[in-house]
């Protein structure tokens, strides 16, 4: 016979299974709630910053390839030009060798001779003929010397447009990846804004809700609105939170502070980007979307956990801005609260 221990090694995970199955809702049957597609929008959010980041670098990559590109095809060019100058050079150079050639080789060669022999003096006559010399060796050097720097030339020509190929591959996969990386963002962007449209729709039905049963908009603001703890109204909480709440039992005091714009924007602890004018807060160790009944004197609110903190002194929670102007704390910004945890009904 099979031990207890034993036994019960087997029957717990498939209670567990079967305790996670009776509490989760049947597909299609819950609505989702605003906090859901908030925390949606939040989430996409989250993932388009990532793609446009991921995108900006796709871009540097793109922008160097296409600049290194460019270079090369403005070094080809140049080079190009070059070789034609050198082309005319050369050119040139043969025609005057070929000029001297037919002067000095003529077949009678009467011009060459008499060139030489008109000279009045054997020093002069020596003279024109070392001029003649020197001028065809310098224009035979000339052309040698030319020859070598088209060579040259072409030859870092020929490497220039090796080097263009490879560029030029490599640009257009770059481009490919550029173009991709812009349709996701573009599309990820599309469902941000359906998101962030679908929640200022819910919240705008219910601010007219709202103003419709108390015949004017309450004095806190439109984005926020009232809840009850255990059916006892007066708690301020953002509009889309659940607006109804059960305590828990676990309740404690202590002093709480505030925190404003120097991090507004900047990502909490669970992922979420702080905004001062949310009511959430800071707590060492509850879990994130913990919400929170804090009560300083006659005020109350409901905030939510999405930060670890404070790490300083004795204070038991950071709230926003918002949540410290509501309740009346003092610019200071240090006071002493009562917290209960709760539970949404």
């Amino acid at each position: 016979m099979a031990s207890l221990p034993r036994i019960l090694r087997a029957v717990v995970p498939v209670l567990g299974v079967v305790v996670v199955l009776i509490g989760t809702p049947a597909p299609g049957l819950a609505a989702p709630t605003v906090s859901s597609i908030q925390q949606q929008a939040q989430d996409a959010q989250s993932k388009l910053d990532q793609m446009s980041a991921s995108l900006g670098q796709t871009m540097s990559t793109y922008n160097s390839a296409s600049g290194e590109l460019a270079k090369t095809r403005e070094q080809i060019a140049a080079n190009t030009k070059r070789l034609t100058e050198l082309d005319a050079s050369l050119k040139a150079g043969k025609a005057r060798l070929g000029d001297q050639a037919n002067y000095l080789y003529r077949t009678d060669g009467t011009g060459f001779l008499n060139a030489l022999f008109s000279a009045k003096s054997f020093q002069e006559f020596a003279n024109r003929l070392r001029v003649m010399m020197i001028i065809s060796s310098q224009d035979a050097k000339l052309m040698v010397a030319l020859k070598d720097q088209s060579a040259e030339v072409t030859r870092l020509t020929a490497e220039l447009k090796e080097r263009e190929l490879q560029q030029a591959a490599l640009v257009a996969s770059v481009t490919q990846e550029r173009d991709a990386a812009m349709a996701a963002v573009a599309e990820q962007q599309k469902f941000v804004k359906s998101l962030s449209a679908e929640v200022a729709a819910i919240l705008e039905a219910q601010r007219a809700a709202a103003r419709a049963g108390s015949g004017s908009g309450a004095s806190y603001g439109t984005d926020l609105t009232q809840a009850t703890v255990d059916g006892q109204g007066g708690y301020i909480v953002m509009a889309g939170e659940p607006t109804a709440y059960r305590t828990t039992g676990i309740a404690f005091d202590g002093i709480t502070s505030w925190y404003g714009n120097a991090g507004s924007g900047a990502y909490t602890s669970s992922g979420r980007r702080f905004n001062e004018n949310e009511l959430t807060c800071a707590h060492p160790s509850l879990p994130f979307g913990t919400r929170l009944a804090v009560s300083y004197g006659s005020k109350r609110i409901i905030v939510v956990v999405t930060d670890r903190g404070p790490y300083s002194g004795s204070r038991i929670l950071d709230i926003t801005k918002r949540s410290a102007e509501i309740l009346g704390i003092k610019s200071m910004g240090l006071a002493d609260v009562h917290v209960e945890v709760i539970s949404p009904l």
